[in-house]
């Protein structure tokens, strides 16, 4: 910060590429609203199919797997929001619910899907988990492949 003379652009980049930055133990499990949005936001999914509803909160792609994850839409536990802690979303409740959502809806969502062999770098970066990959490749269906790479550890985190 010092060296550039301030330069915020700068601070932000070194930060990010120093190596603790990606550290497994610094890093936390996405809320069932940022996993959905980041889903859809991976997806590419269409405006219009996003902006269909009067209130997109009340249908069953969002508001349904929301409470079921744990995060019910509008209503937090306590007057200080949300939890942070991983331990708040990944139960096996709000697994379950993402999991199913992972696997059923982005089809509803989306026509046609794109290949998991192409999205799996595009939801999780040039260099996925080798794991993640192998199960892009090896998917059966474009939707099974779609479901797992949402579904994957890799994808949970923020």
């Amino acid at each position: 910060y010092l060296e550039t003379g301030g330069d915020l652009s700068a601070l932000t980049e070194t930060m990010l590429r120093h190596p603790d930055a990606w550290h497994p133990d610094l890093v936390n499990a996405k809320p069932p609203a940022v996993f959905l949005a980041s889903a859809v936001r991976a997806l590419d999914v269409d405006t219009d199919v996003l902006t269909g509803a009067s209130d997109i909160m009340r249908r069953p792609d969002f508001a349904r797997p929301m409470r079921i994850m744990g995060q019910a839409w509008e209503t937090p536990v306590g007057p200080n929001g949300w939890p942070e802690e991983d331990s708040a979303w990944i139960t096996p409740q709000g697994m379950a619910g993402r999991i199913t959502w992972a696997m059923t809806r982005p089809v509803e969502m989306v026509d046609p899907l794109p290949d998991p062999r192409d999205f799996v770098h595009h939801a999780l970066g040039p260099t996925p988990p080798d794991a993640v990959l192998f199960a892009a490749r090896a998917a059966e269906t474009q939707s099974d492949g779609i479901g797992i790479i949402l579904s994957s550890a890799a994808f949970q985190r923020r």
